[in-house]
C-alpha cells in the first residue's frame, strides 16, 4: 500500500514489480489482492502492459498467453486484461488469442512513455534484482 502523500512517485511499481520477482524466485503465478483501488488498478495495468510488451518484444511477438503466463508470472486473465487495452488480444471460438504484435507498435508504446516521463520531469524508480540477497 502507498499513501496518499507518496502516490505518483513509482513506489507502487516499484512494490509490485519486487512482489512480482518474489513470486518468480519460488516459481508461482501470482496477481494483486483484488479487489484494486482505481490507483491499484492503473498501476498494475501499467507494469502488466511494460512487462508483457517486453516479454513480445524479446521473442518477436512469437509467444502465446499461457507462455507469457509461465515467463512473466502472471495470470492470465491479468495478461488478456492489460492486453485487451491495447487491441492485442481477440476472442474467438470461446478463447483468447493473441494478436500479431509488431515491434514498431511496441517501440511507439515506449516512447510515448519515455516522452510522458520527460514532460512530467519525475524519475521512475526502479526495481533492481540484483539487490536482492538469499
Amino acid at each position: 500500500m502507498v499513501l496518499p502523500p507518496y502516490q505518483s512517485r513509482g513506489y507502487g511499481k516499484f512494490l509490485i514489480s519486487l512482489s512480482y520477482h518474489l513470486s518468480k524466485q519460488v516459481g508461482r503465478i501470482c496477481g494483486p489482492e483484488e479487489p484494486l483501488s482505481d490507483m491499484g488498478k492503473i498501476c498494475y495495468k501499467s507494469y502488466w502492459t511494460n512487462v508483457l510488451l517486453m516479454a513480445l518484444l524479446e521473442n518477436k511477438g512469437n509467444l502465446s498467453i499461457k507462455e507469457l503466463s509461465d515467463l512473466a508470472m502472471i495470470r492470465e486473465r491479468d495478461i488478456i486484461l492489460a492486453l485487451q487495452e491495447l487491441n492485442l488480444v481477440k476472442y474467438c471460438k470461446g478463447q483468447y488469442i493473441l494478436s500479431t504484435v509488431s515491434p514498431k507498435v511496441i517501440e511507439q508504446h515506449f516512447k510515448g512513455k519515455e516522452e510522458k516521463l520527460k514532460k512530467s520531469k519525475k524519475q521512475e524508480l526502479k526495481f533492481d534484482p540484483n539487490m536482492i540477497k538469499s
